[in-house]
């Protein structure tokens, strides 16, 4: 909790918060002799967290989350596509487990597998690939996304400051309005009823 003096002013609820320091190896877990990256709700956002436990020999992820306070937003389904993200990036497994949000098995290409709703009690028991195979994404990792950023911003400056091109009509040709072009035919006829 930082500035944690400052804000038991507001509230003492703030000493409920525990003392996390920041690790200085990725967060992988030995499970049954399986390499696993854990990693926690937020964190599948962050790049590099996520790129830390693969590059560390994860052969599977986990992401666990409460989603309990966002009741039935959408937030544990923006998540789960975060989740989906890191699957295809890494090609692992992603497995969600949720206390109340959407647990889910997500395979290596980005689909869902099975799931279990919101608010929900209930197990899965996917059938999990052990991965070690690497992708770009995880070899290469910020050099693609910066190019690919910088690609997008030079897409957009070219499109937004070129002139559009305007059409032109043929030399002597009377001059026809884009309506006309698109107007039915038949609509000049009057029905005879």
């Amino acid at each position: 909790m930082p500035a944690r003096s400052f804000f038991r002013i507001f509230s003492s609820w703030v000493d409920r918060a525990g003392y996390f320091l920041p690790g200085s190896t990725a967060g992988n877990l030995d499970v049954a002799g399986v390499p696993v990256g854990d990693v926690i709700c937020f964190e599948v956002v962050y790049d590099d967290l996520v790129r830390d436990v693969v590059r560390g020999g994860a052969q599977v992820l986990v992401v666990q989350t409460n989603n309990a306070t966002f009741g039935y937003t959408d937030e544990t389904y923006q998540q789960q596509a975060m989740s989906r993200v890191r699957a295809v990036e890494h090609g692992r497994e992603v497995l969600i487990a949720a206390t109340s949000g959407v647990s889910a098995a997500i395979r290596p290409d980005g689909s869902v597998e099975s799931s279990i709703p919101l608010f929900t009690a209930g197990f899965l028991d996917p059938l999990v690939p052990r991965i070690s195979a690497t992708t770009p994404g995880t070899v290469l990792a910020a050099p693609v996304e910066w190019v690919a950023t910088g690609l997008v911003l030079l897409a957009l400056a070219v499109v937004t400051t070129t002139p559009k091109l305007r059409r032109r009509q043929p030399a002597g040709a009377p001059f026809r309005s884009h309506a006309a072009d698109d107007a039915d035919p038949d609509d000049d006829e009057q029905d005879p009823a």
